[in-house]
């Protein structure tokens, strides 16, 4: 047994609480009941419970839980020690796990990518406004959605009911016609759109002399 005739109340408190932070788990084990710090002075040494009764904290996850108390346990541990977490999906998905009414929806935390407060923060916290994020290569990164690419049939498609069928209402409304350059441009972009091209990569350029 320790002699502690000659340790003073500090002493004594850290000789029995070697962690200075510690969670208390609630009745079920479920969540986490209260946060304390052993050594302040505000807690009386015969008013903590036993060391074996309570999950020791590291100071970055005490001074995170003190504004929450709807941290989940699993095995008598803290179900999510970091508190912030992004999903692997893309674009990500975002967890604060220690402020969820219902915790049972949030993946398993083998499957997350933990963030750091400055990460969470910088993607906009547990705002509305949050940036689309995504984890890549073990970075947590803006997310950049790919480029659609529209096949080049739709493009041809796209082309003649759109640009070329306004011209020819123009030209029918004006009495002209269309100059040769447009008429081989139309019959060029039909050809596209209407399969019988197979080898353009793009659509021609538009013609400068339209109507005559």
């Amino acid at each position: 047994m320790t002699d502690t005739s000659n340790l003073t109340g500090s002493q004594i408190i850290q000789a029995a609480y070697p962690d200075r932070y510690y969670a208390i788990p609630d009745q079920a084990g479920s969540y986490v009941q209260r946060v304390i710090d052993a050594y302040s002075e505000a807690i009386g040494f015969h008013t903590l419970p036993a060391v074996s009764s309570m999950i020791a904290l590291t100071s970055d996850q005490y001074s995170l839980s003190r504004n929450t108390l709807k941290i989940p346990l699993k095995n008598n541990r803290l179900a999510y020690p970091l508190r912030y977490y992004a999903t692997l999906d893309v674009p990500a998905r975002f967890f604060d796990t220690w402020d969820m009414s219902d915790p049972s929806i949030i993946p398993d935390v083998g499957n997350l990518f933990a963030l750091t407060v400055e990460q969470w923060q910088g993607k906009g916290g547990a705002s509305g406004a949050q940036k689309a994020m995504v984890v890549q290569d073990g970075q947590f990164i803006p997310y950049e959605p790919p480029a659609i690419i529209v096949p080049l049939a739709a493009q041809a498609h796209s082309e003649l009911t759109d640009w070329i069928a306004s011209q020819a209402a123009m030209a029918t409304a004006m009495g002209e016609t269309f100059t040769d350059d447009m008429k081989s441009y139309v019959k060029a972009v039909n050809a596209i759109a209407d399969g019988s091209d197979v080898t353009s990569e793009k659509l021609p350029d538009r013609p400068t002399s339209i109507m005559i």
